[in-house]
């Protein structure tokens, strides 16, 4: 063993610093709580409101157009509730922040274009 070395596997000595690890979330609960809450009664009403050929579609346009004012909404909530988490772990919320755009421009083109949709 080398003099200062560790002995440790790397992904034992990133612990919850990866900015990509899923205790990441839970580091930003109110935040990816509201989010996912969101996403699922958005998802729910998009079974009842979209008519695309399946029931996962119609589910799964409902979520993604739930994901910035999901984001946006949780952002304002960590703020209140827990706001050194936000400074904490600004990769993982702007991470969740550029995902919900992505995704939501995604469900908007998808609305527009599709002659079927709700």
């Amino acid at each position: 063993m080398v003099a200062g070395r560790s002995t440790q596997p790397l992904a034992r000595m990133k612990g919850d610093r990866d900015p990509l690890a899923w205790s990441q979330l839970w580091a930003v609960r109110w935040l990816s709580g509201t989010f996912l809450i969101l996403q699922l009664i958005f998802g729910a009403i998009g079974v009842w409101a979209f008519s695309y050929r399946s029931p996962f579609i119609n589910f799964w346009m409902g979520a993604a157009l739930s994901m910035v004012p999901g984001f946006v909404i949780g952002f304002f909530i960590q703020r209140r509730m827990n706001p050194a988490k936000l400074s904490e772990n600004d990769f993982t919320v702007r991470l969740l922040g550029l995902m919900a755009v992505a995704v939501t421009v995604f469900a908007v083109a998808e609305v527009w274009n599709w002659p079927h949709a709700g």
